[in-house]
């Protein structure tokens, strides 16, 4: 991680434990805005650290050295203790940034206290989401030339950002907040770095080290999630000592597709409200009756562009 990393505070100072927030993949720290503009006077210290790759200061040399033996997570670490010494903090991680969160919580224990996980995985081999764009992209001469287009095509204008966007929701979303700041960021990050990230994510699995995290841990499932399946998500659940779940009738964005009724789940988790008690959504550790995923899921364009894996 370089040192002028771009940090995004929300809140810089604050007597109760810091928040950390990690977007996932193919997003920025933006994606966070219309869920700290709708929240509660908090005294918690609020901040993102992006992923790597995702920022205009981002090479291909810069993400190559994060991305070696995973040593960004321990740049995250150098991050936090720097900013927060010994206090350790709660982790917020949509989708990717829910992964790599486990990452953390695994590498550095002793930084975390708890974590909440929005539409999280523990592998990026997700069977059966990858379509032939995908797998065009990843191909070493076609797939950098496919993935340039494919970003360029979809942040070319607001209209095609929203409709790559909407892609990922359900079609019961109450909402569609789209934080149309995140374009503009996108934009400005060199396709191949994102790519990179995409591709390193796509070889990881934590299966086998889910039973080392005993972090609680908050998992937001949206029941109509066309990214990571939700059947997916609930092995996550199964694997973790600590985990529970919290079902939501939305897709891979539920603080963006049903914002009121996330905020209150997501308050009651800093306040320390227990999962059972949040709102109307369900703890589960076992399966429920989730509906099949939809079709309009298995396109390439979206939150994550699916071409390479959508997260």
């Amino acid at each position: 991680m370089q040192p002028d990393l771009p940090l995004k505070w929300f809140r810089t100072d604050g007597s109760e434990a810091p928040l950390v927030f990690l977007h996932g993949l193919f997003e920025t720290s933006a994606i966070w805005d219309p869920l700290i503009e709708g929240l509660p006077e908090s005294d918690a210290p609020m901040l993102a650290l992006p992923l790597p790759g995702h920022t205009s200061l981002d090479t291909v040399q810069s993400v190559t050295e994060a991305l070696r033996d995973n040593g960004f997570i321990d740049a995250y670490a150098d991050t936090i203790r720097d900013l927060f010494g010994d206090r350790p903090v709660r982790l917020v991680g949509h989708s990717t940034g829910g992964f790599v969160s486990l990452l953390l919580a695994r590498r550095h224990p002793d930084l975390v206290r708890d974590m909440c996980l929005i539409g999280a995985l523990w592998s990026g081999d997700l069977a059966g989401t990858r379509t032939l764009s995908a797998r065009i992209s990843s191909l070493p001469f076609f797939g950098p030339l496919t993935f340039s287009w494919m970003c360029r095509y979809w942040l070319m204008d607001p209209d095609r950002f929203r409709r790559g966007m909407e892609m990922v929701f359900a079609p019961t979303a109450t909402e569609r907040l789209l934080p149309y700041r995140m374009r503009g960021e996108l934009a400005a990050v060199p396709p191949q770095t994102l790519r990179m990230m995409a591709l390193w994510l796509a070889r990881q699995n934590l299966r086998e080290a889910l039973s080392d995290i005993d972090h609680p841990a908050l998992c937001v499932i949206g029941t109509q999630d066309p990214v990571v399946p939700p059947a997916h998500q609930l092995d996550l659940i199964k694997g973790l000592p600590n985990g529970h779940a919290l079902l939501m009738d939305t897709g891979h964005l539920p603080f963006l597709e049903d914002p009121d009724r996330f905020r209150r789940i997501f308050a009651n988790w800093l306040s320390g409200v227990p999962a059972a008690t949040s709102d109307r959504s369900r703890p589960a550790r076992s399966a429920p009756a989730i509906p099949a995923l939809p079709a309009r899921g298995r396109r390439w364009t979206g939150t994550a562009i699916q071409g390479i894996g959508s997260r």
